[in-house]
């Protein structure tokens, strides 16, 4: 399999673990400069060395994409390592006080204001601040490859994660307005994917139909604490 990545910047965001560490080990098998990031910088190293371990070109970084200043950081470091993002993957969709099991799912009757906060801040401005830290450069470049990973809950909804379905849906909304923006200034167009689809297409170079491509791990879908896991 070549998707003819050599060389090319890859931010993948949320990546120290679960879909976003399989898909940082991924794009590195198939050439690409990778940069794994996370909340956490000890598992974005640890995944990065798996990486650099087996031939791949990796670097860890630590940011929290809910704050511009973070991610515009993360950025200046990927450019100064590797050179201007090819490529971003927004991963990043579980909350931290969600996965330590802080925040229960629950009704929207029951849920509390700050509760929405960790959702929207995490998975619409999170993924706000990343396209907008990359998205001028890919522009000037006239190139440029934005894969958002949606759950279902953004297309059709899902009860006990009304806030989460509607940051998901908001992040569906968004790709399609910017593709057309994009597309006027020749740009490839972003594009979205749900946990419960194949992707559409392999990173836009070539039409996928039917079952996933093989490069992308497959796993019954999982929760946590009741969440979707990302």
């Amino acid at each position: 399999m070549d998707l003819k990545l050599t060389d090319k910047v890859a931010v993948i965001t949320g990546a120290g673990q679960g879909v976003g560490r399989e898909i940082a080990k991924v794009l590195a098998a198939e050439g690409a400069q990778v940069v794994v990031n996370d909340l956490y910088g000890e598992r974005a190293e640890a995944v990065a060395k798996e990486i650099t371990e087996t031939g791949g070109k990796a670097l860890g970084i630590q940011a929290d994409i809910t704050r511009l200043d973070e991610v515009k950081g993360l950025m200046e470091k990927t450019v100064q390592a590797f050179g201007p993002v090819d490529i971003l993957v927004n991963n990043a969709g579980v909350p931290d006080p969600i996965r330590r099991g802080e925040v229960a799912r629950t009704h929207f009757i029951d849920s509390k204001p700050s509760d929405w906060k960790l959702q929207i801040d995490l998975n619409l401005y999170g993924w706000l601040n990343c396209v907008y830290s990359v998205i001028h450069s890919m522009v000037e470049r006239n190139y440029g490859k934005i894969l958002s990973i949606i759950s279902e809950a953004g297309r059709v909804g899902e009860p006990n994660l009304m806030v989460y379905s509607g940051a998901k849906a908001g992040v569906l909304g968004f790709t399609k307005a910017l593709a057309q923006e994009v597309a006027e200034r020749h740009a490839k167009r972003p594009r979205h994917h749900t946990d419960d689809q194949p992707f559409d297409q392999e990173l836009e170079l070539r039409s996928m139909k039917g079952p996933s491509p093989d490069w992308i791990p497959r796993t019954p879908r999982k929760t946590t604490n009741g969440w979707p896991k990302c």
